[in-house]
């Protein structure tokens, strides 16, 4: 049931490499560790497809990029180009970046691009995809690409990288890390017989998601185990071992999520 959406996303992020690359000199506000956290992104994966990219501050950069999450009081003497990256579902105010991406259903002309908030999600899923005994297929094709772009990266060596909810080992045991999932692609599990629903959210200041919970929770019981929605008291089991027994999954949170 995944494989259709992988193909599409794998095509949507594989650019043919341009014959020369242009130099583009890159300010970053970013998460986690900064310029490896992002470097682990598909953002930087799209680019270095045509853009042969160094880091530098916001004073002497051609583009300025910011993640959400930070405040913008530091983009006030930026007389660069910027772009923002709103994770969340909310507006990129315009009137201070050139360029944005974000969630919003937005059209504005060539200044932004919309990337639904599950795009960086699926970016780790399509690299856990290409691991050992994975039940999905990856195009050879795009997996060259990908190893060609990350050359200190190989596909016969496992390497860690940065998640929102932690370090994530790649290129190891997908059937030993993800039984569930491996299972249930293999046709090796029913998913009707999964329990119902989970429902993770660490923000309790949320009337209208609160109110759909009780709604759903009444309908049929679902498992909250997040630190503002939680039917055992407090913050639940690991997401590994509790989300996957689950047939759908509500998410909300920040950071570790919990």
């Amino acid at each position: 049931m995944f494989q259709p959406l992988l193909d599409v996303f794998a095509q949507s992020t594989h650019l043919p490499q341009a014959p020369q690359k242009k130099p583009l000199k890159l300010g970053l506000k970013w998460y986690g560790d900064g310029v490896e956290d992002f470097k682990s992104c598909c953002f930087y994966h799209v680019l270095s497809s045509h853009y042969d990219i160094s880091f530098t501050d916001k004073n002497t950069c051609d583009l300025f990029l910011r993640g959400f999450l930070f405040h913008d009081k530091d983009l006030i003497e930026c007389a660069k180009l910027r772009m923002m990256f709103m994770g969340e579902n909310a507006r990129i105010d315009f009137n201070l970046y050139d360029f944005g991406m974000g969630f919003d259903d937005l059209s504005f002309h060539d200044r932004y691009l919309r990337v639904p908030l599950y795009y960086l999600s699926l970016w780790m899923f399509f690299k856990l995809a290409m691991g050992p005994n994975s039940p999905f297929q990856i195009d050879e094709s795009i997996q060259r690409a990908f190893y060609a772009l990350s050359p200190d990266k190989s596909p016969d060596h496992p390497y860690s990288e940065n998640a929102h909810h932690g370090t994530i080992t790649l290129n190891t045991s997908f059937s030993d890390n993800y039984p569930h999932l491996h299972a249930l692609a293999s046709d090796q599990s029913d998913p009707t017989k999964r329990a119902f629903a989970s429902f993770v959210a660490s923000n309790p200041k949320a009337p209208v998601r609160n109110a759909f919970y009780q709604l759903l929770n009444a309908y049929r019981p679902i498992g909250g185990g997040g630190g503002g929605l939680t039917r055992w008291g407090a913050r639940g089991p690991i997401r590994g071992g509790f989300l996957p027994k689950k047939i759908f999954w509500g998410f909300l949170g920040l950071g570790g999520g919990w």
